[in-house]
């Protein structure tokens, strides 16, 4: 499978998450991830366990989740992804985030570390209703 393969499959899983169902994309992550949803400057979320709870929490509240994918680069078992996410925030609030992302791939082609590079300006005016 080519990077932007996985890369595209992994998004599209994510398209499909719902608040009950986020195996569409927890699949593509290894039991030991460690995975910086919000950026490095906050806690990780570790294992399969948490980050299936996180992604539900998350999904819960964002709705019409979809992904553009810019750009998709490699060095080792690091690949990097610019993309645009747009979504409804409580189903209600249009939100655009500009995003890169940072994966670790093992030989299973699983990430076992993800972690997400955006503005989080955008999500903090539609959780306060701006």
């Amino acid at each position: 499978m080519t990077d932007e393969s996985l890369i595209h499959e992994l998004f599209q899983g994510f398209e499909k998450c719902t608040g009950d169902d986020v195996e569409p994309a927890l699949s593509f992550f290894a039991p030991d991830v460690v995975f910086y949803m919000y950026g490095p400057h906050e806690a990780p979320i570790t294992g399969r366990q948490q980050l299936q709870a996180a992604f539900k929490e998350t999904f819960s509240i964002l709705k019409s989740f979809q992904v553009e994918i810019i750009s998709v680069a490699r060095t080792g078992n690091k690949i990097f992804v610019e993309r645009i996410e747009r979504m409804l925030y409580a189903g209600v609030q249009a939100v655009t985030l500009y995003q890169v992302g940072v994966g670790e791939v093992g030989s299973d082609n699983k990430f076992t570390s993800w972690k997400d590079y955006f503005d989080p300006v955008e999500i903090k005016k539609a959780a306060e209703g701006n």
